[in-house]
């Protein structure tokens, strides 16, 4: 009795463990990070963290434009940089959120036939909003509006 017993446990905890384990879901991020391209030639980056179904985050944007432009005879180019945040709120796949923050226009100026040009820096506030798709648990497509980058259109990636 003893030599069939041992061999059944065997045979029954091998077969119990051939079984395929049932899949195991997406890991559900609470980091993420959005690249966003704006149609100002802007670039864009944010960390968010998501609390539930809130989202809140800080980001950092540059505009490097290499046109020369003219203002009241001084010739520049701008450089300008913005820090804002951000907050949005999910609902099923579709998040909804705003952005507010400041942005300081910087005017590269040089010398202008042996006149130094001078802008002075300007403050300005940012404002916008933006919406996105999640394609998954841990990717989205965002499009948007906002002072500083005009429309623009982002990635996010869960961390």
């Amino acid at each position: 009795m003893k030599r069939i017993i041992l061999p059944l446990c065997l045979l029954a905890s091998v077969i119990g463990h051939s079984q395929p384990s049932p899949p195991q879901p997406e890991r559900i991020s609470r980091t993420y990070l959005t690249i966003t391209l704006g149609g100002a030639r802007t670039i864009d980056a944010n960390l968010q963290i998501r609390i539930k179904h809130f989202n809140v985050g800080l980001g950092y944007g540059v505009l490097e434009d290499d046109r020369v432009l003219e203002t009241n005879g001084v010739i520049y180019a701008r450089n300008d940089r913005a820090i804002y945040g951000v907050a949005g709120y999910r609902w099923g796949n579709l998040v909804l959120g705003v952005k507010a923050g400041s942005q300081k226009n910087i005017y590269i100026t040089g010398v202008v036939n042996g006149v130094n040009q001078h802008l002075d820096d300007v403050n300005e506030v940012v404002l916008g909003v933006y919406g996105g798709v999640h394609l998954s648990e841990r990717a989205r497509l965002n499009l948007g509006y906002d002072t500083f980058n005009k429309l623009n259109v982002g990635v996010t990636f869960g961390l």
